[in-house]
């Protein structure tokens, strides 16, 4: 049975409902995005991502699965240069949260039975990689398939380097995630 496909506990006004929000992000400074030797040309900024516990940021897939990122993390929203960000702005898409905390640590936490129960899910590079795409077209803030076939390219290409490699611009807190114990937010 198909659903709709949705972000829930997102912050904004959904159908006339103001929405919880359920995660927080701060600004964690500036690392070097283009440089040459030592010679910075631009900056991208970094982020610090936390789900909120009581009202987590989720995404309902069309096929009924549930999908949350993991509690903490930090990200760089969709690698893109501080001069550029103006466009992207912080609450511009959700879907890379859940990109990067896949990519961070290989997964996501899914639930098959409407969030009664929760469990760490390995994922291909691949499929994060498409889960972010279908996200982008179901944003609160919507792309649209040309825009998630531009953000689906740019990952496939360039986003490599990064996979399974943990946070390399923050170690996680108490180091990788425990795929066998739920994070707090998670437990209900």
């Amino acid at each position: 049975m198909k659903t709709k496909a949705r972000f829930i506990n997102t912050g904004f006004i959904i159908d006339g409902i103001q929405q919880p929000r359920g995660y927080e992000i701060k600004d964690a400074g500036q690392v070097p995005y283009l440089h040459i030797g030592k010679f910075v040309i631009c900056n991208k900024s970094l982020y610090e991502f936390t789900l909120d516990e009581k009202n987590p940021l989720t995404f309902i897939d069309t096929d009924g699965v549930w999908y949350r990122p993991d509690r903490h993390f930090f990200t760089d929203r969709m690698s893109n240069p501080k001069f550029t960000q103006c466009i992207w702005q912080e609450s511009r898409f959700l879907g890379p949260l859940f990109h990067d905390s896949a990519y961070c640590h290989g997964g996501l936490w899914v639930s098959f039975d409407q969030g009664k129960t929760w469990k760490f899910h390995e994922m291909s590079r691949f499929e994060a990689d498409n889960l972010l795409a279908r996200m982008i077209v179901h944003d609160p803030y919507p792309g649209n398939y040309i825009s998630a076939a531009a953000i689906w390219a740019g990952v496939r290409i360039g986003g490599w380097w990064g996979w399974r490699k943990g946070d390399e611009r923050r170690p996680p807190p108490k180091g990788r995630i425990n795929t066998n114990k739920l994070p707090i937010s998670l437990i209900t």
